[in-house]
Parts: C-alpha cells; structure tokens; sequence
C-alpha cells in the first residue's frame, strides 16, 4: 500500500482556533520510490488573529498570510482533491495523529467537507513518532538522538533528523517537514527491516482489534513521562477486551501477578483498577499503537 507523507503549517497550536495555512505531502509506494507530491499555501481566513508563536515557529510572515493566491476554502478543496486521488493509502505523518488529523477533521468539517478522509476506508493511518519511538524502543541504536536532561530520548523531528545527518535549515515548513519523516521513516525501514511490516498492522482500528482478539501475548509500546516502553501483556478475552463506553481494547500487563485477581470480587477489582501501577493496560485502537510479537517484550 503506498504511503502518504504529509504535514501542516497551522496560525494557531490550538486546533479548535487555529487554521491550516500550508499544506504538503509526499506520495510514495512500499520501497519509498516517489510517486507525486504537492505543496499549498493559503491566506488567512478573514476576522482570523493568528497566534505569534505559531508564525515564529512556522517562519511565516504578514505578507505570506495576506498575498498569496490560494483562499483558505480554496486550498482546503485542492487539498480533498489529492487526497481522493492518492487513495487507497496509508496517511502518515509526524505526531499527525495527535495534532494534524485533528485539525484537518475540524477544518474540513466547517468547510462542509468528509472529514475523516484519512482514515476511512479505503485509506488507513499511522504516526511517524509512534514508529519511531517503537523502533526506538526495541533497539536505540536504530537512530541518534538528543538525550535531555532528564536522560530522556528527544523525539523531536528537527532534532532527530539534525543528529541523523539531515539537512534542517527549512524546517518547520510543511513540505520540508514530511521530506524529513520520509528520510526518517527510510532509515528505520533499512536499519529495522524485521519490524517494519510488523508496525503498520495497527494502521486502522479494525486491524487492531483484529490482533488484540486473536494474539494471546502481545508487546504493547506505550510512551510516557519521555520514555519510550515495551510491556508484556495478555489481552481480555475476545467477547471482552473491547472497553463498552470508550471502544479502546483492554489488556492485562504480566508483569502483574494475576492469580489474585482471579479471586477478586467485581468491587474489589474495581478497587485495585484505581491502584498504581495500574494492572491493565489500554490500547488505544484507532490511534495505531504499537503491537508487536511477545518476543520483544
């Protein structure tokens, strides 16, 4: 399946305030060879006050938000354009899941527009940061990266790509940006070859769940407090490991002795559920979190 690469250049870190001013991606097949590519910059939607910061960090100036062509209505229906004619895909980019798909949904949802375009099948989705800190994770030699000072691994795109020995001086634009998770996403796939399939297997919620109602031991890389972490865990079983309200699939961490558990009542599980370190573990199916084979744990 080919990859979209793609990225954005927002007025505003907020995504219910802000709005997308640029826009690029890359298209490319299963061996990274390129297949198309495109860039967009629009204006500022009118009665808009940007946020300072966002334009010091995106190096955009008044007259980039004020003179070019391009509407912001516009360039969002260029935008649907290619990505319906990219399609079928995998849209990637860096940390997109958290930041970029949320603001393009709610962009194009005001603009009337699908807004799940990305994720709907037949297109499927994953994060560049969540591969990178599961590769990451399984072996650190995989790339160079900045330690902080709390020794903590940076995960930052500009940072790894300046330590890997890649050109950053255009960072923080949005077709340089998705160059970067290319090259970046390249050297785990050529360092890494034995996880690299093994990584997209969650790049939809139902490729998910499919995993987590069928594996009987899996290693779930969770991230937190900046370290990257591989657990041992066993999922619920099948007719229960999908949690009812939040649709997010439930595993229990083996590092935990579960005997006891077993004898708990509904109340007293309820209980320990609230006790740290927690027990069970959440997965997070529509997010692609890293699920790999028992043997990495």
């Amino acid at each position: 399946m080919n990859l979209a690469i793609w990225d954005i250049e927002s007025s505003n870190a907020n995504t219910d305030f802000g709005s997308i001013i640029e826009v690029g991606g890359i298209l490319v097949d299963e061996n990274f060879k390129e297949k198309d590519r495109f860039n967009l910059r629009c204006r500022l939607p009118e009665g808009e006050i940007p946020q300072c910061m966002a334009l010091i960090v995106n190096r955009t100036s008044v007259e980039q938000l004020t003179k070019v062509n391009l509407g912001h209505y516009q360039m969002l229906g260029e935008l649907e354009k290619i990505f319906k004619k990219w399609s079928p895909a995998i849209f990637i980019g860096w940390s997109n899941i958290g930041f970029d798909d949320e603001m393009i949904r709610k962009e194009f949802f005001k603009g009337i527009r699908y807004p799940y375009i990305t994720n709907s099948s037949p297109n499927k989705r994953h994060d560049g940061l969540n591969i990178a800190r599961g590769a990451y994770a399984i072996d650190s030699n995989v790339l160079e990266a900045e330690i902080n000072e709390k020794g903590n691994a940076v995960m930052k795109l500009e940072s790894l790509s300046r330590v890997n020995g890649l050109e950053v001086s255009g960072a923080h634009s949005a077709l340089f940006d998705a160059e970067l998770t290319l090259k970046i996403l390249n050297l785990i796939k050529n360092k890494q070859p034995q996880t690299w399939n093994e990584f997209f297997k969650t790049s939809s919620r139902a490729d998910t769940e499919t995993i987590i109602k069928k594996e009987n031991i899996i290693t779930l890389n969770e991230y937190f407090y900046g370290k990257s972490r591989l657990y041992l865990c066993t999922p619920l079983h099948p007719k229960y490991c999908i949690h009812p309200i939040y649709q997010w699939g439930q595993a229990v961490d083996l590092r935990v002795d579960v005997e006891p558990l077993l004898n708990m009542s509904i109340n007293d599980l309820k209980l320990e559920m609230k006790k740290s370190p927690k027990f069970l573990r959440t997965i997070r199916s529509n997010k692609a979190p890293i699920i790999l084979d028992k043997s990495y744990a």
